[in-house]
């Protein structure tokens, strides 16, 4: 069974994801096949084409300029958007591939699955859910953001309550860790007694 998990910036869907991991469960995580993405020579000319050399730090795309750029943007982000979703889904897809699940679990950590409608290609989704007011307060700690820019973050995704409502299992984040942890378990052990493929 393939289980998308999404959420928005600075709900924990890192720390989710990091969590199934030491439970032995098999991540596909989009944001190290970003990375690996944009280290990429053709994608790196196409991003200068777009946004201009003063994108860069040295030889490589400077993230914190360009993160500040499409949060801000829209059409920018579109542009970034068409210029790295084709390539990460098609990583993702290969990926897929490679494993044979066997009935089991594997998880695609993606932030952006409902933006690219990835949720068809899984059975089923998982969100990590936070308040806006704590997502905000996170953004701003975690990044080291203003109000603003936080602000601009946040709202530069799918509103978290479109994908709340789309989603097949919710996971709210606004506890302590091990509240969290203790949920992850009890939420894996109910898909795999409830779902099966």
């Amino acid at each position: 069974m393939i289980i998308g998990l999404t959420g928005g910036i600075a709900t924990g869907k890192s720390t989710v994801s990091s969590y199934l991991k030491k439970m032995g469960y098999k991540v596909i995580d989009t944001d190290e096949i970003s990375s690996e993405i944009i280290e990429n020579k053709v994608i790196i000319d196409n991003i200068i084409k777009e946004f201009g050399s003063g994108i860069l730090s040295g030889k490589k795309i400077d993230k914190k300029k360009l993160k500040k750029i499409i949060f801000e943007d829209e059409e920018k982000r579109k542009i970034l958007n068409s210029i790295m979703h084709p390539e990460i889904i098609s990583k993702v897809k290969l990926k897929i591939k490679e494993f044979s699940l066997n009935n089991e679990l594997l998880i695609v950590d993606m932030p952006l699955l409902y933006e690219v409608s990835f949720e068809n290609e899984v059975n089923k989704v998982i969100v990590v859910y936070l308040p806006f007011e704590i997502q905000l307060q996170r953004v701003m700690s975690r990044d080291n953001m203003d109000y603003n820019d936080s602000c601009n973050a946040i709202r530069s995704q799918m509103s978290l309550k479109e994908k709340v409502d789309k989603a097949d299992y919710i996971l709210d984040n606004s506890g302590t860790l091990e509240e969290l942890k203790e949920k992850i378990y009890k939420l894996i052990q109910n898909i795999k007694k409830n779902d099966t493929v």
